[in-house]
């Protein structure tokens, strides 16, 4: 597990699975089931989960809870390039934890898993346009729109974070 202050970060096992369908609700699976090609219901999820374990190599997926135990969201790190030390960020933070900071967080101690830990380079990301708080603070975004599926489109900031400059998602710690 990697801690950061109140959240931490748990790799994703097979019986975490039913865990990770209740995050994905609402928009959340229609964006999932644009993705994959079906209408994910509970049942197609949980399977394309198990599909995602057994099938995909060069992934992380993680759980992102509370140290009380609580779920505060969902993170993968997907085309992991070990060679070039790159890899492609995305979180899901559970509508209740949304726009009150958990995802600075969040970033934060999956830069410090990504360049610490598994020793990257780059790491680029995708943040929702509504989000009120990173978008100002991004440096060289781009703007992409997302169909998420019964003609909505969803629009995302695309972005890198470089090991030597992470300075958009550091958190000070408290001192004592």
């Amino acid at each position: 597990m990697i801690n950061k202050e109140r959240l931490y970060l748990k790799l994703i096992r097979e019986k975490d699975i039913p865990i990770i369908t209740r995050l994905f609700k609402n928009e959340n699976a229609k964006m999932l089931s644009f993705q994959y090609g079906d209408n994910l219901n509970e049942e197609a999820i949980n399977k394309r989960f198990q599909q995602i374990l057994y099938d995909e190599r060069n992934r992380l997926d993680f759980l992102v809870y509370l140290t009380k135990g609580t779920l505060v969201g969902y993170v993968v790190l997907t085309r992991i390039d070990w060679i070039t030390g790159t890899a492609e960020l995305s979180t899901l933070i559970d509508d209740q934890y949304l726009y009150i900071g958990f995802g600075t967080i969040v970033m934060a101690l999956v830069c410090d898993l990504c360049f610490e830990e598994l020793n990257l380079n780059k790491v680029y990301y995708k943040i929702r346009e509504d989000n009120e708080f990173i978008p100002s603070r991004v440096d060289n975004q781009i703007l992409r729109e997302v169909p998420i599926g019964d003609g909505n489109i969803r629009s995302y900031y695309y972005g890198e974070i470089i090991k030597e400059d992470r300075s958009l998602f550091q958190i000070e710690e408290p001192s004592s």
